[in-house]
């Protein structure tokens, strides 16, 4: 194992007061004795429906129609269905990118649907890490100046950015190219400094769309078992996919139709990925 494989089998808690209750499993108190681990759930949807209207009032799309969904802490979730089946407005809820036409949406135990636009910015910035098809790093800047982004928009002193940017970055294995711009990597450690950048703000939940889908096979592998090592050290992760080759590596696959959970598959043991570390350009 790497020193920064080592690193990476922890996740630091966070500063949010309910940092404590952020472990993957939880024992519940009549199990303790027996030492029974019970999943506790990051996140809850209860009857979630999102509808669009038109300009006039009247219904133009019934994007989600009632789901009821339940992911446990340390869970590792893949997201599927056909273009227009909602799983993409399912991950923008998810992410609190979106608000329900209603239902109850708790995250971390609160419940965001009722959160007002400032506030519910804050609490996503702490408890949600984005990661997108598309980089989008600043090109200007280096990859640890991208990763503290985040961090300079919730007030953090300079050195403590710059301390959690580095943590960070050796969780993805890539402390190895500090001062380096994006344009001086690869498409993978593009990605993973992309990762980095969701990680650094000790998120509950990494949101991954499609993560892979601008970067070639080989590359793509190595971004998947970066996810994988993030999930072995307790991290919830909520991936949208249209791949089932990706979706199977999940512990979990939720798939999606005409706006509602059409099936929810747990695997017992998930498709191991390859061996990437002889892939060209990770």
């Amino acid at each position: 194992m790497t020193t920064a494989q080592s690193q990476s089998s922890a996740i630091p808690p966070s500063e949010n007061p309910s940092a404590a209750a952020r472990a993957p499993l939880a024992l519940d108190s009549g199990n303790q004795a027996s030492g029974t681990a019970i999943p506790v759930p990051v996140a809850q949807l209860i009857d979630i429906r999102k509808t669009y209207f038109k300009p006039d009032g009247s219904v133009m799309v019934e994007a989600l129609r009632g789901v009821n969904l339940s992911i446990p802490r340390g869970e590792y979730v893949a997201i599927m269905g056909a273009s227009g089946s909602g799983k993409s407005t399912l991950m923008y809820l998810l992410g609190c990118l979106d608000r329900p036409t209603s239902g109850a949406y708790l995250l971390d135990g609160r419940n965001v649907a009722r959160m007002h636009d400032e506030e519910l910015s804050a609490f996503r910035g702490r408890t949600i890490g984005f990661i997108f098809q598309s980089f989008n790093l600043i090109p200007q800047l280096t990859i640890e100046e991208n990763a503290e982004v985040p961090l300079f928009y919730q007030g953090l002193e300079k050195s403590e950015r710059r301390e959690r940017a580095i943590e960070a970055l050796r969780m993805v294995e890539l402390d190895h190219r500090l001062g380096h711009r994006p344009s001086e990597l690869s498409g993978g450690q593009q990605q993973r400094a992309a990762i980095a950048r969701a990680l650094v703000t000790r998120p509950l939940i990494l949101m991954a769309d499609e993560p892979t889908g601008n970067l070639d096979s080989a590359t793509g592998l190595a971004i998947l078992r970066t996810f994988e090592r993030l999930h072995e050290a307790g991290m919830t992760i909520v991936m949208v996919t249209h791949d089932p080759a990706i979706g199977r590596r999940a512990g979990r696959v939720i798939f999606m139709k005409d706006g509602d959970v059409e099936s929810d598959l747990r695997a017992d043991r998930p498709d191991p990925v390859s061996d990437p570390d002889q892939a060209p350009g990770h």
